[in-house]
């Protein structure tokens, strides 16, 4: 008799497994098509007054669940802390039935948030939790998840440097910004600002 499951909750374990089976299926459709869905794509603000977007750390944390059964593990190789800024490298382990993991590491930042009155760090261990958590996000992108959003942030963080080394290379060369611009919208219509990765690194090239 203690076998028999009641009616009530034989239904409610009917409903929460066809859950689970539509979560997974539309995390493994995101997943297999490379796209974030756009409610969970959100923004803050960052150096320079910039807006970047990102994801919420949880959100990851509810696709490595769904995507991989719970069956991965997240572990903190270093970390450092200094005045303005604390890393953290993390390893993400994928840990499959046949004992061949998926490891995949990466660092994480977050800075330090300061009180405005004593002038001493508020929490550095909220600090290091919140490095942990973009290092995990990171490292979760290099299995797929949410590389649409951190793929095009360094690509445009990528771009930006490049556009800054070509800069100081013309300025090294005797040429100003002006100048340079017309060379850039001559060869690719562009601005120099404008300029994407390759653009800038092929031109770099071409003044060596």
């Amino acid at each position: 008799m203690n076998d028999i499951i009641p009616i009530n909750e034989a239904q409610d374990k009917e409903k929460l497994l066809a859950k689970q089976q539509e979560r997974f299926e539309e995390s493994l459709a995101n997943f297999l098509a490379g796209k974030t869905p756009k409610k969970y794509v959100l923004k803050r603000p960052a150096r320079g007054g910039l807006q970047v977007d990102y994801v919420p750390g949880w959100w990851v944390i509810e696709q490595l669940n769904t995507l991989f059964s719970h069956k991965w593990s997240f572990e903190i190789l270093a970390h450092d802390i200094n005045k303005d800024q604390v890393w953290v490298k993390g390893r993400l382990i994928i840990h499959r039935p046949n004992g061949e993991n998926v490891i995949k590491d990466s660092f994480g930042s977050a800075e330090v948030k300061y009180n405005k009155e004593s002038g001493k760090p508020i929490d550095i261990g909220d600090d290091l939790k919140a490095a942990a958590t973009d290092a995990l996000k990171k490292a979760s992108t290099l299995l797929g998840i949410a590389a649409d959003v951190y793929g095009k942030r360094e690509k445009e963080d990528v771009g930006t440097t490049l556009t800054k080394e070509l800069v100081d290379k013309a300025k090294g060369m005797g040429m100003d910004k002006t100048e340079l611009e017309k060379i850039t919208q001559a060869r690719f219509g562009k601005k120099v600002d404008t300029l994407d990765a390759l653009q800038a690194r092929q031109l770099l090239s071409e003044l060596e």
